[in-house]
């Protein structure tokens, strides 16, 4: 991906700096520069930033996965005490119809 100020040049690194003005956050070995921020502590290159991305991503899709886990485990557990129940309704039914009689 070209720089949006210098179109020959390629956008090599990004911004991780708080914006509070429309400044971009691709920005070009020129633009690096001028954009005035600390280049060592605020700027990441392209595959890097890359990098990170996707290990946010698998975390969150693990996060999601085990929530996912935890609430099919709560809905068997949920579904097993309904069964006991209902079995126990009918038990109840049965002695009371065979000793009723």
């Amino acid at each position: 991906m070209n720089c949006t100020y210098h179109i020959q040049k390629q956008a090599s690194s990004i911004c991780k700096a708080p914006h509070k003005c429309q400044c971009q956050r691709k920005l070009c070995v020129e633009c690096l520069y001028d954009h005035g921020v600390d280049i060592i502590k605020q700027t990441v290159s392209i595959d890097r930033f890359r990098t990170m991305v996707i290990k946010k991503l698998q975390e969150s899709k693990l996060d999601e996965t085990s929530e996912i886990t935890s609430q099919r485990m709560n809905f068997k557990f949920i579904i097993s005490k309904f069964e006991i129940i209902i079995t126990f309704g009918k038990n109840q039914k049965n002695l009371q119809n065979k000793y009723m009689i």
